[in-house]
């Protein structure tokens, strides 16, 4: 939209409608725009430039509508063009890293980590539908504009509901809150709080025990046996599925039978006892993997041949259920036979609740309680798969219990 902009001009514009607002060109200066926004009408120097071959947009506030007069503002603007005419970048009184560059810092440091592919892909998707139109508001900006914030969040709540609304601001929360970690100088409040984040209902995404058979089966089908035993790892471990894709040989320990997995979601290791089941689901993706990546099957225990970081990037099969849907089912399973609160906590990562959770040292009960109620949801999730198991799950050593003669990895 072009008009000339004038003092009476500006005036008649109408409030923008959502959280985006729009912007209007002056007819003769085109660089020279006002931003309108919900509450408050922005005189802006919008332009490019070329440094170094490469085309480098400038912005610029020349002030505000009603106390800056559009001429005052439109000189401002001329100022500039003089500016880029003598060769000289006008300064940047509001310097500061940026919600895009920020945001590819983010997703550089969960690639760093290895954090899971689906949720770094997620996140993505979530800036570039919710968070894009301000990837040239510096993250200090931001901060400062908790009630644009909030009213962006509501108007996402509406046009894309309330869960993407909810995940958005967590991926802006983060997003700022690894920005602070290398420049101290960003206010110490985060640009969301002021949001009111909608009231989400955890899904209910455990498999019903009457259709374990069915869903073993359809496991049982699947070409590739590595994947198949990370579908049935998920349900026997409770893992999040990013955490076990990235399980490495060096993480299991046969002598003391526990598998320890690294960089979760807590940001600690965790260490959990191996019963039979697991243990034999451990040796059918040691052996396909042999056969199928030799070279990545020595690093990881789910290796990929399609994943340049050598384990499964992926975990999307043809299945009634997957995914985290493993994780919510051995949580049902093991309230089903009774196992303690505590116990499930440790087994599945959790973190500890309260003063006298806190004082549990998880070590010490690997090799008792934990290693005892793994054995028993271990049990029944190989009762409920019922004749899809593929291969005998215990063997006898001859003498008490049964030896994990599925382990030996040699």
């Amino acid at each position: 939209m072009r008009i000339r902009l004038t003092d009476k001009s500006v005036a008649r514009l109408k409030p923008a409608t959502d959280y985006r607002g729009y912007v209007v060109r002056d007819d003769k200066l085109a660089c020279f725009v006002v931003r309108v926004g919900l509450r408050k009408k922005t005189y802006r120097y919008e332009g490019e430039t070329r440094i170094g071959g490469k085309r480098v947009a400038i912005s610029r506030k020349l002030g505000e509508h009603p106390y800056t007069p559009v001429e005052q503002a439109r000189a401002a603007a001329h100022d500039i063009i003089g500016q880029r005419a003598n060769g000289r970048l006008p300064t940047n009184p509001n310097k500061g890293v940026t919600l895009a560059t920020a945001f590819e810092e983010y997703t550089k440091s969960l690639q760093s980590r290895q954090a899971s592919t689906e949720w770094i892909r997620r996140s993505a998707a979530f800036y570039r539908r919710c968070l894009s139109h301000w990837g040239n508001e510096t993250l200090k900006s931001l901060s400062g504009k908790p009630e644009m914030v909030r009213d962006w969040h509501t108007d996402v709540t509406t046009t894309r509901g309330p869960s993407e609304a909810n995940h958005a601001a967590r991926v802006l929360q983060s997003i700022y809150r690894r920005a602070q970690k290398t420049d101290r100088s960003l206010p110490a409040m985060h640009p969301c709080t002021a949001v009111l984040f909608n009231p989400e209902r955890r899904a209910n995404k455990a498999i019903p025990f009457e259709e374990f058979a069915g869903w073993a089966k359809e496991v049982a089908l699947i070409p590739n046996p590595v994947r198949g035993a990370f579908h049935r790892m998920c349900v026997l471990t409770g893992m999040r599925p990013g955490e076990l894709a990235r399980l490495r040989w060096d993480g299991i320990d046969c002598r003391k039978r526990t598998m320890t997995v690294g960089k979760t979601k807590t940001g600690v290791e965790i260490t959990i006892p191996i019963s039979l089941a697991i243990a034999q689901e451990l040796r059918r993706a040691r052996d396909a993997g042999r056969v199928m990546h030799e070279t990545k099957a020595r690093e990881w225990v789910f290796p990929s041949a399609n994943s340049e970081r050598g384990y499964l990037a992926t975990w999307t099969d043809k299945l009634s259920h997957q995914g985290n849907a493993g994780r919510h089912t051995y949580r049902t399973v093991a309230a089903s036979i009774g196992i303690d609160e505590l116990s499930i906590r440790l087994l599945q990562g959790h973190a500890l609740t309260g003063v006298s959770q806190g004082y549990v040292t998880r070590q010490l009960l690997v090799g008792t309680s934990l290693r005892t109620a793994q054995r028993r949801i271990s049990r029944r999730i190989v009762e409920l798969m019922g004749d899809h198991k593929a291969e005998p799950m215990f063997v006898s050593s001859g003498t008490k219990g049964a030896r994990l003669d599925a382990l030996e990895m040699a």
